[in-house]
């Protein structure tokens, strides 16, 4: 059977990865702390940053979830659906009918920055499914022999990677 929770764990990495490295720093350029103040709010970083820290502890404490490579196929997939389904919605989520974008390299007015960009983080959502791969292959997980402090380092440290607090 698909185990669906790497594919969403990989879509989990990646939405962190966009916040860190694309929209908060765009932010903090275009508007500078004060624009970033929505980010900070304890509701929003635990929606971008707890669910990646909970997604490593499961990976590298509890583990013994199947990593299969004849499955990587569906984070792609599922970051595709994510991304048809977001276009579909632009003109329902604005009340003046215009297209409302959830993210700025959505905008399909951009012409080829937002296939470029779309592909690319296509890539990095396929990596990311690779990275838990990885993991679980060379570091295992609660069963393997690695003591639990090696197991919390990882997660943590690869937690850190992904996730942003402040400015």
């Amino acid at each position: 059977t698909l185990n669906f929770n790497l594919v969403a764990a990989s879509a989990a990495m990646l939405v962190s990865a966009v916040i860190k490295y694309a929209i908060w720093p765009r932010i903090l350029k275009d508007r500078g702390s004060v624009g970033t103040v929505r980010l900070r709010h304890w509701s929003v970083l635990m929606r971008h940053n707890a669910n990646v820290i909970f997604v490593m502890l499961e990976v590298g404490l509890l583990g013994g979830l199947p990593v299969r490579l004849s499955e990587m196929a569906f984070a792609p997939l599922y970051g595709i659906s994510y991304v048809l389904f977001s276009w579909w919605m632009t003109t329902k989520w604005s009340s003046e009918g215009g297209a409302q974008f959830i993210y700025f390299f959505m905008d399909t007015t951009l012409g080829s920055t937002t296939s470029i960009t779309l592909l690319v983080l296509l890539f990095v959502l396929l990596g990311f499914y690779i990275l838990f791969f990885f993991i679980q292959t060379f570091i295992g997980g609660a069963e393997s022999s690695s003591s639990i402090f090696v197991h919390l380092t990882g997660a943590l440290l690869t937690s850190s990677l992904v996730c942003r607090f402040r400015d």
